[in-house]
């Protein structure tokens, strides 16, 4: 009995002190009920009010955690609060698609690292909205221009009552174009059921490769969208078939056209591409092309000509044109004697050929290597025979000769160099290089001007023939 008398004291003298500790950390929830539809993220204030005299720690929880799919989350789960002072954090819940259940109480807890003291509030979040896309499915999620794929969209409602007038729209696009728009009417949707709707998606012929989103949106009568899904991307994969070509023969007086259609049928760009057509030997003279050629092949028994079709877009056509025509028969002479003439003069001419390398100094200074190259390829000798060079005043000769030191001669505008020989034998070669360094910074490119040789031939003729200009990077 003494006992029993004993702890009812203590738990009168208890009282007390439990009421005031109630009091020494208190929680208000700014929403007593959160409302939120089926996909949103909601968010609430929660205060933490500390009445102690002194400062102290909170552990902080929310309860449940998760409830059928919806999550809920503090922004901060410690907090530590000054004597007699507040602070705010945020309670969010994140609402997937379809929620089964509706209604659900949270509760918010503060618990004292230091004390006895501890408080709790809820609320209670309301889901609002249970008619929402669940799923979206897409057959072939891959694939080239010309095939197809269904799309599958699965509305469910997950309510005990039904609902109706709903309007489903899916989309097939990029950040840039929209590549096929679908709309459906949804007219009833019964309680506690699914409604699937399908698409079958064929690309256009030239859809540029890359990745589509698939974005399916659900909204009521009046437009409001309830449901969004976004989370399907189609791949249109580039296609490298061969570009096709077709042919046709249009007839004249004196002539016969023959047309080539080149066509892209990929979805992305032909860099390079080859056309060879061949004309049958009898009718080598009577065959010329209106098209500029990339190469013509003199073949024994048949002409080839070749083109070259440079940057073809999707479904861009070229044509390609060439003509038997009978008139071209002394043409064809006359153009095939000029040929071997400038082919002869041009195999059996002196030459001289300028180029240049990078290299560096010992100093490991940027110098220009400069050689020039001068062949007797006729079946005479040159005499007397003068090399001649310009270099600009912004480069600067290097007093250094690997081969044969030039007569340097300074100007102005720049330095000649000269080299002088009294005699190139038939198909002899002389190769001669001197160094120069850039007097200034360069930017960009640099021309530097041609070489020359003058040259007594066989008639005691002075003769002259010029390099090409060389471009320094």
């Amino acid at each position: 009995m003494a006992k029993i008398i004993f702890a009812f004291l203590a738990i009168l003298i208890l009282i007390p002190s439990l009421v005031a500790a109630i009091d020494e950390v208190k929680i208000a929830i700014g929403n007593s009920e959160i409302h939120g539809n089926v996909g949103e993220i909601r968010k609430t204030n929660v205060t933490i009010t500390n009445n102690e005299n002194m400062t102290d720690t909170f552990s902080l929880t929310v309860f449940p955690q998760y409830w059928f799919g919806v999550s809920a989350a503090l922004d901060k789960y410690v907090l530590t609060l000054p004597p007699k002072s507040t602070d705010v954090i945020e309670l969010s819940f994140s609402i997937p698609a379809c929620v089964d259940k509706q209604n659900q109480e949270f509760r918010v807890t503060a618990k004292s690292l230091s004390s006895v003291f501890n408080a709790t509030n809820s609320t209670v979040l309301r889901v609002e909205g249970p008619v929402c896309i669940s799923a979206v499915i897409v057959e072939n999620p891959r694939m080239r221009p010309d095939n197809q794929t269904l799309i599958t969209t699965i509305v469910s409602n997950v309510a005990d009552n039904s609902f109706s007038q709903y309007r489903l729209q899916t989309q097939i696009k990029s950040d840039t174009r929209t590549l096929k728009t679908f709309d459906q009417v949804i007219n009833y949707l019964g309680p506690k059921s699914q409604t699937q709707i399908n698409f079958t998606f064929t690309p256009e012929k030239y859809t540029p490769p890359g990745n589509y989103s698939v974005i399916s949106t659900l909204s009521n009568n009046i437009g409001t969208t309830i449901s969004t899904n976004s989370k399907n991307v189609i791949e249109i994969v580039p296609t490298y078939d061969k570009p096709t070509i077709s042919k046709s023969t249009g007839f004249g007086l004196l002539f016969s056209t023959v047309t080539l259609t080149v066509k892209n049928e990929n979805n992305v760009p032909v860099s390079d591409f080859v056309v060879v057509e061949t004309v049958p030997g009898f009718a080598k003279g009577l065959s010329t092309t209106i098209t500029n050629t990339s190469e013509i092949k003199d073949l024994p028994d048949k002409v080839e000509y070749t083109w070259q079709v440079s940057n073809l877009q999707p479904g861009e056509e070229r044509l390609i044109k060439y003509q038997f025509n009978l008139q071209n028969i002394i043409i064809v002479v006359v153009a095939l004697a000029a040929v071997i003439i400038v082919a002869f003069n041009f195999v059996f001419s002196p030459q001289i050929n300028k180029n240049y390398r990078v290299g560096k100094s010992i100093a490991g200074e940027r110098e220009i290597i400069i050689s020039i190259d001068v062949r007797n390829r006729s079946r005479h000798e040159m005499r007397d025979v003068i090399v001649r060079d310009f270099l600009p005043s912004i480069m600067n000769v290097v007093e250094k000769f690997d081969t044969v030191k030039p007569m340097i001669r300074r100007a102005m505008n720049g330095t000649e160099l000269i080299w002088k020989f009294d005699l190139l034998k038939p198909f002899e070669e002389r190769v001669i290089t001197y160094r120069a360094r850039p007097s200034t910074e360069v930017i960009g490119a640099m021309k530097l001007p041609n070489a020359h040789i003058k040259y007594l031939d066989k008639k005691q003729q002075r003769k002259v023939v010029l390099s090409k200009g060389v471009m320094i990077r």
